[in-house]
């Protein structure tokens, strides 16, 4: 009997439950050369000056100077990489059509001793949530990319309040930006107050109507 209502309880907590939120991780480590990282990618709409960056670490193959332990590719904020002659600041914006929530953490790695990053997360109706200003590169010795922001932590993180819609990583510079590592709390899609499945339900009520039939059996 003791079974039989810790399973109608279960079943009754499953059924008004919502969507539990998952996590998005892009690290793009399947993209395998150098070239502009533009559109869908993995769920992520992405716009502007982004370019998937291979480095020529040796093994890797690719063509961008950095390295970071064994990750082979990273995200490069550039018009073009290698002409770094184009004036003015470039960015980068990720869109996620479900949204997301709480925290966006990534790491960078910046070309010069600069403040050289900005970040900005936005909701729907492109009203700002949270920013970031001000980030600095470091120079390194061997690659133009080789300090980065989690070498000694987690990395960096813009924590925020409500469902966001899009981030912005902004570069003061053209070619002096690498992203990597971008972390995501996919929002619920289920409303706070949305009805329970129709199959959840169904199972609530299977559960209560066998615990009645047990009861009456036991009381004859």
């Amino acid at each position: 009997m003791r079974m039989l209502s810790k399973l109608v309880a279960v079943a009754l907590a499953a059924s008004l439950q919502p969507v539990m939120a998952g996590t998005l991780v892009l690290d793009f480590e399947d993209l395998t050369a150098t070239q502009p990282l533009t559109g869908l990618y993995n769920g992520v709409d992405i716009s502007g000056s982004a370019w998937s960056a291979r480095s020529n670490n040796g093994t890797c193959g690719g063509t961008i100077s950095f390295e970071r332990g064994e990750t082979c590719t990273a995200l490069l904020i550039a018009n073009d990489p290698g002409q770094d002659d184009v004036a003015g600041a470039k960015s980068v914006t990720l869109t996620l059509a479900g949204g997301f929530l709480d925290a966006v953490s990534f790491a960078y790695s910046g070309k010069v001793n600069e403040r050289l990053l900005s970040v900005a997360i936005f909701d729907a109706q492109g009203t700002p949530l949270a920013s970031l200003a001000g980030l600095q590169g470091s120079e390194c010795s061997g690659f133009i990319y080789c300090n980065w922001s989690d070498a000694d932590g987690p990395g960096t993180t813009l924590a925020f309040k409500g469902i966001a819609s899009y981030i912005t990583f902004t570069a003061a510079k053209d070619n002096s930006v690498l992203l990597d590592s971008l972390n995501f709390t996919l929002a619920d899609v289920t409303p706070p107050q949305a009805l329970p499945e129709p199959g959840s339900v169904a199972l609530a009520f299977g559960a209560l109507g066998a615990l009645g039939w047990t009861r009456r059996r036991a009381a004859r």
